[in-house]
């Protein structure tokens, strides 16, 4: 699959209504069972859940701006072809 392609969904993706609730929802649930956590173990395992859920979304969103970059890239490369002289 193309850059370009891949950048689109993932902008889709992020632009998601119930992704965006997805998050949310599971954002929360981490954070009330980190905060409510009797054992170090417990607290570690609700931030890693915290901490990968903001990693999946940095993910989605460097594969949208690789996406728009290629998109931009082609964009100037077609634009200097066609004015070639």
């Amino acid at each position: 699959m193309e850059k370009e392609q891949r950048g689109q969904m993932a902008q889709a993706l992020l632009g998601n209504d119930l992704l965006k609730e997805t998050f949310a929802a599971l954002e929360e649930i981490y954070i009330t069972a980190w905060k409510a956590a009797r054992t170090q173990d417990a607290r570690e395992d609700a931030h890693r859940y915290v901490h990968l859920l903001g990693k999946f979304k940095e993910h989605l969103a460097s594969v949208a701006l690789t996406g728009e970059l290629e998109s931009r890239r082609q964009a100037e490369l077609k634009g200097r072809r066609f004015n070639l002289r």
